[in-house]
Parts: structure tokens; sequence; C-alpha cells
């Protein structure tokens, strides 16, 4: 699909075509001072890949022509992609050092901002003077945010029609939506060596662009658009981090496609659909790539072990609240007898840990009972927290009471500024008095000695008996309808994540249906 002025002059548009390359020149001219160094490039070689590749996504072989877009259509599609990160520019300030709150609050609000510029600048922009035409341009822009998407729908509902036509407002914001996300480009990547001032979340997006080599756009049979990416294995970069970049791209464009499908799929009349089946291709680069930011990487590890919970989004607001007031507390929940996770606690844990890390917090977990499927002893957990906080292998050989091994820990954490957060996964399976000595010796020293959070996790049994030793405690049992269903809805259509939620199967087993609808999308025949 192709947007011209002679297209736009044969539908009776001429006072179109001229504003194309007048709103090309403008967004040429805003990024031209202040390129906004902290973020992934959002300029306008930016905007001409998101242009391209919302056209691209709208152009459904086979589809029927009253559901094609009409020019007008595609006029406001194109230039709202130009225009739609105006507001990064307007909510920066000079090149110097930036605050992380600043720099949250531009990532934030800008698509909010950009709809402002664009409403107030109309004709600098370059746009016709035709107010009901700027404002679905406005607010096409705006769509493209993720906590603006669903309130921009409900007002462009309001304005479909335009210059006497029908104009798709929602499903223009869909697209532009899932075409500013296929913008992963390693050409959008700045080099964090000439910019000092990014915050780990900027490096994190900058190490997610460092690896895209393409992202193309596939139209499959039915009206299906799907979507394949390459990337490049960095020389020096590791295999685990690399797959851990691969995972976090493609669970977040999964939560853009089932966010947007409603409004694309119906704004097609059902003859179109977004598919979450997206395909990886990795191939080998030439070039030494930087090693990985651990601090960065923390980042992106945080958001996958969250994706990986089902609900629990309460849960673990709990928890990190507790954290943050130094209050020890207990994840609470069911494993069966083959230490299968009943209720989400494992994922909880890991998540709140995840979260922590890429804070910069000290992370001294043990998981050593869970995965030995509770074979492991109090030296095991030791031994875990010894690795983790860099004791000398020579001091671990010189003592064996487990008083003294606790000793060389304290002296060694106590050595660093840093947070710390000790964790023990499972621990109510040893014995009594090691579970005894873990609570009442090992874990209050380093809550009293080094001002450390703890956290455990423990069957509904444990509850009185860790309450007692002062845990606060957060159940993992009930799980709610609606957020299951918004977290499945990124592997399944929306109906099909709707009747699982209301099915009430339980965690473990809404796990295993997610497992084979990954399978599926992996293209593995479950």
């Amino acid at each position: 699909m192709t947007l011209s002025v002679g297209t736009l002059d044969a539908a009776g548009h001429r006072d179109l075509g001229p504003s194309l390359l007048r709103v090309e020149e403008y967004v040429e001219r805003w990024w031209a001072d202040n390129p906004m160094p902290w973020f992934t490039d959002h300029g306008p070689g930016h905007s001409r890949r998101v242009a391209d590749y919302a056209l691209e996504i709208a152009s459904i072989p086979g589809l029927p022509q009253q559901f094609a877009l009409s020019p007008l259509e595609r006029y406001v599609l194109w230039v709202s992609a130009w225009l739609h990160d105006l507001g990064m520019q307007s909510l920066g300030q000079p090149l110097g050092p930036i605050t992380p709150q600043h720099q949250a609050t531009i990532r934030h609000r800008h698509p909010d901002e950009s709809a402002s510029v664009i409403l107030e600048g109309a004709q600098a922009i370059g746009l016709p003077a035709d107010n009901a035409l700027i404002q679905v341009v406005a607010y096409v822009a705006r769509a493209h945010g993720t906590e603006f998407f669903e309130s921009s729908c409900t007002f462009l509902r309001s304005m479909s029609d335009v210059r006497n036509e029908r104009v798709r407002g929602p499903l223009l914001g869909s697209i532009l939506l899932i075409a500013d996300e296929l913008d992963l480009h390693y050409e959008r990547a700045r080099p964090s060596l000439a910019h000092p001032t990014l915050n780990h979340v900027s490096e994190a997006h900058a190490i997610k662009h460092r690896h895209v080599l393409a992202c193309r756009v596939q139209h499959r049979p039915g009206g299906s658009v799907g979507f394949a990416l390459t990337t490049q294995a960095l020389k020096g970069f590791p295999e685990l981090d690399a797959l851990a970049v691969e995972q976090w791209i493609v669970d977040k464009l999964r939560r853009q496609v089932a966010m947007v499908e409603v409004e694309f799929s119906g704004g097609f009349g059902s003859h179109a659909s977004l598919s979450r089946a997206i395909t990886v291709s990795r191939v080998p680069a030439v070039l030494q790539g930087a090693a990985p930011d651990p601090l960065a990487m923390a980042v992106i590890r945080a958001d996958n072990a969250r994706d990986r919970m089902l609900d629990h989004v309460r849960e673990l607001a709990d928890v990190l609240g507790a954290i943050s007031a130094r209050q020890p507390i207990a994840i609470i929940g069911p494993l069966d007898d083959s230490f299968v996770d009943l209720s989400g606690r494992e994922d909880l844990l890991d998540a709140a840990e995840a979260r922590l890390a890429g804070e910069g917090t000290r992370v001294i977990a043990s998981r050593s009972i869970y995965n030995s499927l509770g074979a492991a002893t109090i030296a095991d957990i030791i031994s875990e927290w010894e690795r983790a906080a860099g004791v000398d292998p020579r001091s671990i050989a010189a003592v064996a009471n487990s008083n003294d091994r606790l000793d060389n820990i304290i002296h060694k954490l106590s050595e660093s500024t840093a947070a710390a957060i000790v964790t023990v996964s499972s621990c109510d399976r040893l014995d009594g008095r090691e579970f005894e000595w873990l609570l009442q010796t090992a874990l209050r020293r380093m809550r009293d000695e080094l001002d450390a959070s703890i956290v455990i996790s423990v069957e509904p049994g444990a509850r009185q008996r860790v309450e007692q030793f002062g845990f606060a405690s957060a159940s993992t049992i009930a799980l709610d309808q609606d957020e299951v269903s918004r977290d499945l809805v990124r592997y399944m259509d929306a109906d099909s994540a709707e009747s699982a939620a209301e099915a009430q199967l339980g965690y473990a087993a809404l796990k295993r249906l997610r497992d084979q609808y990954l399978l599926r999308l992996s293209g593995v025949p479950s």
C-alpha cells in the first residue's frame, strides 16, 4: 500500500498532498537541535520507518475493498506516524544530566504531549486548516502510547466522520501502536559511552536495539498479520543474555498485539487479525559487541520474570512494599508432592528477586530446597549464600560450623554499601531444628546486622510458625479472573483466554495451558 499526492488528488483531497512533504520537513527541523541522547532514537529516521511499517501492516492481501484503508485514512495514518513522538522533544531539556524521574516522565507522558503539540501547532506543522482532521491525527498519534491507547480510541470513535468520510480512528491507532513497536532496529541504539547519563532502563532498550537487524511484516493466509525478527549474535555477548533479550522483545510485542487486537480485527470487519506467532532467527555477527551492562540486563530479566507470572500483581506489590519497609515476609502457597507449584509462589519470588536486582539490590538467594525437591539441607543453603556473597573459598574450607560460616557471609556482605535481600525458597521443608536455626539465628542476624530484607516461601501450614518469628505474609492461593485473562491473552485469542480464566483451573493448570499455546506459537506440535 502506498500513499502519493496523485492518490490523494484523485480522491478529492488536493490540499492533503502538499502537506506530506511539509510534515516530514517539520519533523526534520523539530529534531535538529536536541537529539535526546538519553533515549534510543525517536527522530525522523524512526518516524519514517514507523510510517512505512504502518502502511505495510494495513496492506492485507485479499481484503474486501470496502474494508481497505481509504486515501484519507492512509493520510491520517502516515502523518500520525511521522508526528507521534514530537512530545519526546517538548518534554526534554538541554543536553546534560537528567534525573531518572524526569526520564520516566518523558517516557510515559510523551504520547499525550505529542497530541498537544499537534493540536496547538497544526498550521506550523503543515496540516491543513481542518479542525476535525487535526483532532483525529492528534489522537491517532496519541494512541501509540500503551497508557493512552484506550482513552484515545474512545475519543476517536466519536470522531468517525471527517470530510463526510468514514475514518476508523481506533483501527489506525492500533496499527500505529504495533508499527511503533516494530521499529526495533539497531539504527536506533545510541553508544552508551558517548552518553554516560544513560540510566539502566535506557541502556536496556539500547541493548535490545543493538541485537535486531530486521523486523518484517508477514501477511499470512486468512488475513493474519505476523512478524519475523532477525537478530544478531554479537561476539562476546553471553548466550543466556541474548536469549533473555529476545524473550523480552517477543513478550512485549505479544502484549501489544493482545491489547490492540479487538480494534484491529473489528476495524477490518474481522477479515484480518494479528498473529502472536512471532518468529526469531539469529545470524552471527562479525563485530565484537559491548559487554552487557549488568544492571541493564537485570532490568530485562525483571520484566521477563514478571511476564512468567500469571496474575499476582497485587501480591507482588505487597511483597515489594514489605521489602521496602524492611519487614520480613513469607510468600505462602501450596506445592504438591512432586514440588509442582500449585499457587505461583515461586514465580512470585522470582519476580520479586528480579525486580530488586533490576533496581541495584544485591540478591542473596537460595533455591536448593525447591530445586532438589526437598532433599537439600541447611548446609546447601549456606553454600548458596556463600557463592552469592562472594566469600573466599579458602575461608569456607577453613570452617565447618554453620555459625562460623554465617559469620563469614555477614562479614563479606557488610563490606558492600549496596542494599541486600536474602531469600530462601521452601525453607519449611527443612527438618525442625534446621528450620528453627534458619529463622531464629541466620535470617534474624542478617536482618539485624546487615539491615537486609528477608523473603521466604513456605506452605500454608507453616504460616503460624513463621508469623511467630515476625514475618508478614503474602498469600498466592487466590486468582483474579480478569488478571488471568489479561495474562493469557498474550498467547491465545481473547475468547480462549476469557474461557480459561472463567474455568478456574488453578495456577499450575493455567501455566500448563499457557505452555501448550507457547509450543504452538513456536511451531511445535502439542
